[in-house]
């Protein structure tokens, strides 16, 4: 059975095909569907969605959210954990209070992830703060000009970090940096304003705005001339 809502309404705990909101819709206690769509705004409680999950406007889950893929172009809010099997592609503000595993994860905007964030590719175009550990085989991220972004730690296979500023003429003007908590470890790491006590992997590129304390390596290593490394050593 279809639902759809068109002003407001309220969707209550069952399961469903195809779940449409145009306005404001609430859905009561765990709900079960193939897919939703929301054009507005909704507010659930728990939701597993074995399609897609679309937000044009925003999203609000007090407890877990399983789907798919899931597709959000304004904002959204998880009070649990986030699981989505395919791709996360995210445009705006996101925050997720509990873990968020995907295949593919996409931002462009600022995503807030309280503990662990576990993925195959990550791609951040803006900012990101994750308290846990991003987990990843390939991540690339770019921040602005004047974000701050913090991360618990990295691990992953390829990292590349540079900041994006706005204007070519003050390309390296701006505050935007990435603090690393605790540590990076990956196999290939080439990164620019990222501030980190330890950077361990085989071939690593520290570019400029860089400050680490210590730089481990097992195959070779590069450090640009506006970087600060406390400490270097061979694995």
């Amino acid at each position: 059975m279809d639902m759809k809502i068109s002003g407001s309404g309220n969707i209550p705990a069952g399961e469903y095909d195809v779940i449409k909101i145009s306005g404001s819709g609430r859905l009561a206690g765990q709900v079960k569907c193939s897919s939703l769509h929301v054009s507005g705004s909704a507010h659930g409680e728990a939701l597993e969605c074995w399609g897609d999950v679309k937000v044009s406007g925003s999203a609000h889950f007090d407890k877990e959210l399983t789907s798919a893929s899931l597709y959000v172009s304004g904002a959204v809010h998880c009070g649990a954990n986030v699981t989505v099997a395919h791709e996360i592609k995210l445009s705006g503000g996101s925050r997720c209070e509990g873990n968020l595993k995907c295949g593919e994860l996409y931002v462009a905007g600022a995503l807030q992830a309280e503990q662990n964030i576990e993925a195959e590719t990550v791609r951040i175009h803006g900012g990101i703060g994750c308290d846990g550990l991003l987990n990843a085989e390939d991540i690339e991220i770019e921040i602005e000009q004047n974000a701050k972004s913090s991360i618990g730690s990295i691990g992953c296979s390829k990292l590349f970090v540079e900041r994006r500023n706005n204007h070519k003429l003050f390309r390296r003007r701006g505050s935007g940096v990435l603090t690393v908590k605790n540590e990076i470890e990956g196999d290939e790491i080439e990164i620019e304003y990222v501030v980190c006590p330890r950077v361990s992997g085989r071939c690593v590129t520290l570019g400029e705005g860089c400050d680490i304390d210590l730089l481990q390596y097992s195959e070779k290593y590069e450090i640009h001339e506006k970087a600060k490394v406390g400490r270097i050593e061979r694995i």
